[in-house]
This record gives C-alpha cells, sequence and structure tokens, in this order.
C-alpha cells in the first residue's frame, strides 16, 4: 500500500489520494481523478495491460440445438464452469466448462417453482456453487446448484430489483422502486442471501446519482466487479464507484470528477424514458456511465460516456502514467483496432486477468476484420474465423494481468 500511495504523488495533478479519517470515509472517495486536468492520448493499447503471450480463446459449443445462444448478455467463470446468459433473446442461463463445452442448463421458461420468465441478472457463489438467477418479471430469485443443476429454492425479492451481486453471505441489488417503509429512495438494497430478508439499504440518487432513481443502470449493469473482491457498485449518472466495509457499510471508493459531469440541473425537463428524451441524454455534451471497470494491482482503468462516444480512463500508479482515450485498440490478436469496432465485449475482471467476448448478435464487426489479425491472432482465431462465423455460437477472449 505504502509503495501505490508513494507512486500516487507521481500523478498529483491528474490523480489525488484523500487521506481521510475513520469519521469522513463515508463521504468521501479514497481516490480521485481529476479528468479536467488529465492528459488525452490518441490510443490506449490492450498490452499495456495485458502480457502480449497469455491470451486464450474459448469457442462455445455448436453440438446441440439447446446450446445455441442468440445473444449473450452476461458471463462468469466459477470455478470449473462458465456461465453464459442470454437474457433477451433465448432466455436462458447456460452452463459450459471452461473448453466452452456445453454441459447443462440452469432452469427453463415459464411459470413454475423452478422457472423463470425474464433470467435478467445472475450471480454466484464459489465456495457453496450456488447460483442465484434474478427473475425480473416475477421479482424472484433462484437457487440453482451449479454443478448438478438442482433447484434449490426460489426467494421473492423483498423490493424491486434489477440486478444482483454476491457477496460473504449477502445479495446485493439494484433497486429502482421506493422501498416501503422507507422515507426516501435508495439505489442499492442488502439481501439476506439465505432467507431472502431485506436488511439495509444505501446509497441516495440525490446526492450520488444526479437525483435519478429510476430503471436506467450503467451499461454491463450497475455491478462492476463479480464479488470476489467485495463489491464495487455505481449508477447511470454517478460519478462514483462504491465498495462494501465491514466496520462503515457501503462507502465512497473511487470517483472521477468533470465539470462536464451529469448533475440534475443537466437531468431536468428530461423524460429519459421516453424516445425523445433517451436521443436528448445521448446527444449531450456531458460524462456518466462508470462500466468496463478493472482494478489490479496499481492499475485502474474504466470506461465512461460522453455522448455516444467512449472515454476510456487509465492510471497506472507504479508508473505515473494517468490518461484518458477515445480508443481502446486491440494490438494483441489484431493489428491495432479498436475494441468497439471488433465488438469486443467487456465480460469479467479476475484477480489474473480479463474476459471479453462477442456475441453471435454481434459477430459481423468481429469478422470484418479478420484480415487485420496479428500472426498471433492468426494462430488463435484463424481456424475460427476461416468460414465467416457460419459455425459460430459466441468466443470468449481471456487476456491475462501483466506480471
Amino acid at each position: 500500500m505504502k509503495k501505490i500511495i508513494s507512486a500516487l504523488f507521481i500523478g498529483l495533478n491528474s490523480l489525488m489520494v484523500a487521506c481521510v479519517s475513520t469519521e469522513t470515509f463515508v463521504d468521501k472517495s479514497s481516490f480521485v481523478i481529476n479528468l479536467d486536468a488529465t492528459k488525452e492520448k490518441d490510443f490506449i493499447e490492450m498490452s499495456s495491460l495485458f502480457d502480449k503471450e497469455n491470451v486464450d480463446v474459448i469457442a462455445l459449443d455448436t453440438t446441440f440445438d439447446e446450446v445455441l445462444i442468440g445473444s449473450m448478455d452476461k458471463i462468469a467463470f466459477c470455478d470449473d464452469y462458465l456461465l453464459v446468459l442470454d437474457a433477451y433473446v433465448a432466455k436462458k442461463l447456460l452452463v459450459f466448462d471452461k473448453k466452452g463445452q456445453f454441459i447443462r442448463q440452469l432452469g427453463s421458461i415459464g411459470q413454475g417453482p423452478s422457472e423463470y420468465v425474464f433470467p435478467r441478472d445472475f450471480t454466484y457463489d464459489t465456495d457453496s456453487g450456488i447460483v442465484y438467477v434474478l427473475d425480473f418479471d416475477s421479482q424472484k430469485i433462484n437457487l440453482y446448484h451449479i454443478a448438478s443443476g438442482e433447484f434449490i429454492k426460489s426467494m421473492p425479492c423483498p423490493t424491486d430489483i434489477s440486478n444482483i451481486q454476491y457477496y460473504d453471505g449477502l445479495i446485493y441489488g439494484n433497486t429502482y422502486m421506493p422501498i416501503a417503509g422507507k422515507e426516501k429512495e435508495f439505489l442499492l438494497a442488502i439481501i439476506d442471501a439465505k432467507s431472502g430478508e431485506l436488511l439495509d439499504c444505501h446509497i441516495d440518487p440525490v446526492q450520488y446519482n444526479a437525483g435519478w432513481s429510476g430503471r436506467l443502470a450503467n451499461t454491463g449493469g450497475p455491478f462492476l466487479n463479480y464479488g470476489r473482491n467485495g463489491i464495487r457498485f455505481s449508477n447511470l449518472f454517478s460519478n462514483t464507484v462504491f465498495r462494501e466495509d465491514s466496520e462503515r457499510g457501503i462507502v465512497p471508493y473511487l470517483s472521477i470528477e468533470s465539470k462536464k459531469w451529469m448533475t440534475k440541473e443537466d437531468l431536468e425537463g428530461i423524460n429519459i424514458n421516453s424516445v425523445e428524451g433517451a436521443m436528448k441524454l445521448y446527444t449531450m455534451d456531458n460524462y456518466s456511465d462508470i462500466h468496463d471497470y478493472i482494478e489490479h494491482d496499481s492499475i485502474f482503468v474504466c470506461r465512461i460516456q460522453n455522448k455516444i462516444n467512449n472515454c476510456y480512463v487509465f492510471a497506472d500508479f507504479s508508473s505515473g502514467d494517468i490518461c484518458w482515450s477515445g480508443s481502446l485498440q486491440e494490438n494483441i490478436l489484431f493489428d491495432h483496432v479498436g475494441t468497439n469496432l471488433l465488438n469486443l465485449t467487456f465480460g469479467e475482471c479476475t484477480n489474473s486477468g480479463v474476459y471479453y467476448y462477442v456475441s453471435p448478435a454481434q459477430k459481423d464487426l468481429f469478422f470484418h476484420y479478420r484480415n487485420k489479425l496479428s500472426s498471433q491472432g492468426k494462430e488463435k482465431l484463424g481456424l475460427l474465423m476461416s468460414d465467416n462465423g457460419e459455425n459460430y455460437n459466441g468466443i470468449i477472449l481471456y487476456y491475462e494481468f501483466k506480471k
């Protein structure tokens, strides 16, 4: 920790560490990035984060009709299992092994106790091997054993929630409706993972989300990691990432400051639930939506939105390299192609690396750039991309962090 703190002073004009006491910690972030004072780069290379020699490609099984995926809306690795959620097309949660071979489906569409109508999100407990599936339409959480596929039970959500995250015996839920018995609105509900009981709620939308408490959440959801090292939570208009603290509850952790960040005043008069309001929102020259969040050793990386444009924020504390760019370029498997052009979707950040994926619904641009494959890319992806995607059920790319 001392090494990281001392390195932060190298980029003091761009990134500041708030040295705060226990009494004030709940009101201030530990790390603050001043985006307006941070240098811009033409692009950020993936090789600045990842080891060029350690990239794995997982092509998903196409053997059976029931395994075919319409869209990949979330992926996660739980020990030896790969979970892939198709929430909007086939509406199913599939289990693969680490090589991409199909094992089983968890639950199915229906109205029964073990079934779901709209499996919008899932989370898991690695220790018990239990997967929690949120049925958004019925507002219940189904529990399954990942190894056997056995249905355990179903729990009604104590308040309306749209995304879930398991950590240390608790389920954290992104709530978008007033909570019964509460005098004001909150963004985060904490639920007992065994009983389904509502234990607590946190984060005032007026203070931390430009006054917005509606359903819209960050790209990829408000939970920015997968619970291995605690909770990282943000919301669409919030410039702050929160984490859990065993003694102080949910506390601000990382903030991105800018005069152009979305405010309550910017949103006044806009009905963002309408088509016209959404169009106006995404043409405003304001920052919002922290996502694609990577936190590893001395490195922070995330992506935010400005209009329909990407902005990648990068901070390497050990070297003092702190910058932002409109492009994150894949220069390992490809010859400098933007990840947005490849439709490379951020999947999961682990302690050792990051998983990205390309859904069947997003394959066209990915295959369009097969002529830009590097020598390593030809070795890893050449055979897969040789048939123009005719035998394609989605792929997952794993990039290992530099040691």
